[in-house]
């Protein structure tokens, strides 16, 4: 009787292709069912083709040789399926070639891989004149796709009609008349790119005569499971006490940092004349951003994490348009040359 059965064996042959983001993975089975010595062997050969996302580092769709492979395909799917902390952590146990070939636009933050966002910042000095102009630079996607927005003196208020952008998500802070003692300027503004992130939270918004202040923590699409949020403090801060305010500004990092101890946090926005020190953190704008002087700052726990470019100002503002470019601190020709501001000098508008 068991002569009878079949015999099964499988040959595969493996060929990969990059396309874009995503690995194709192309090939051929042949199966042979080797049965009676009259019968001899029978052979047929399936072509077959398996897509497998880039960031997952392993595939598993390598080939291999056997009698029989349903067993190790119903466990791949069980393990798809579980959700109790002992299968999650058997997952990222099985993940090392995902830190070892993580694409260029990822950082390693406290153990993980993460995609650091394209940031475009700047000083609009009143935002409602500029919402044309920002509408067409979005449309130009090849030269223009910020993951992130900041924006300070939107000069906005809660008379100022809903504003909306296609994709994107929009916070504010308007000024408060009423808490800062000032009636025009201020303001701040956060637009999030839904391609990148939906996950988002403000956690905190302080108004003050000294300065404005939104804390919003922010879980990207492809953010790795149990890895800490990304962090982003926007400050805008036009005095007159600047000791005063960096001393409070200061605590809002201090209490992100207790709050998702070692996350990346990033602390940014018009600075003026208020210094910030803080011990272990890098201020990533090398470019002039007000004529020659350097006033609108992004200060991050990432080492070597962004690097800078300017350009024109958004209308009439006297403020260069500042974008931030994730740089991947694991390829070893990023050096300290890349820090320079080289590209073409852009001369403010005058008003």
């Amino acid at each position: 009787m068991l002569e009878q059965i079949p015999e099964k064996e499988y040959h595969i042959n493996l060929a990969q292709e990059m396309f874009g983001s995503q690995i194709y993975t192309r090939g051929t089975i042949c199966i042979e069912y080797k049965q009676t010595q009259k019968q001899g062997t029978r052979r047929f050969t399936e072509k077959f083709i398996v897509l497998c996302t880039k960031d997952t580092g392993e595939t598993e769709c390598g080939g291999s040789s056997g009698k029989d492979k349903s067993g190790a395909n119903k466990n791949r799917r069980q393990k798809k399926k579980a959700t109790s902390p002992e299968d999650r952590n058997l997952k990222q146990q099985r993940k090392p070639a995902f830190q070892k070939t993580a694409h260029k636009s990822k950082t390693k933050v406290k153990g993980f891989w993460i995609r650091l966002p394209k940031i475009m910042m700047s000083n609009v000095c009143s935002f409602s004149n500029k919402i044309e102009e920002l509408e067409e630079l979005m449309e130009d996607v090849e030269n223009f796709n910020s993951d992130l927005m900041f924006f300070t003196e939107t000069w906005l208020n809660s008379n100022t009609k809903n504003i909306s952008f296609k994709n994107h998500m929009l916070y504010r802070v308007d000024r408060d008349a009423r808490l800062t003692g000032k009636y025009k300027g201020g303001g701040l503004m956060m637009l999030v790119n839904e391609a990148w992130a939906t996950d988002v939270e403000v956690e905190n918004i302080m108004i003050t005569p000294h300065y404005e202040l939104m804390v919003a923590s922010i879980i990207p699409h492809d953010h790795p499971e149990d890895a800490p949020p990304l962090t982003f403090i926007l400050v805008y801060v036009p005095g007159p006490d600047f000791a005063q305010a960096a001393a409070e500004i200061i605590g809002f990092y201090s209490d992100a940092v207790e709050r998702y101890p070692g996350g990346p946090i990033f602390l940014l926005g018009d600075f003026n004349r208020c210094e910030i020190t803080l011990k272990d953190v890098e201020q990533y704008v090398t470019c002039p951003t007000r004529e020659e002087n350097i006033l609108d700052k992004c200060y991050g726990n990432v080492p070597g994490a962004y690097r800078s470019e300017r350009r024109p100002p958004l209308g009439k503002s006297d403020h260069n348009v500042i974008h931030l470019i994730p740089k991947d601190i694991s390829d070893e020709s990023d050096s300290s040359e890349d820090d320079k501001c080289t590209h073409d000098n852009t001369k403010p508008r005058k008003k």
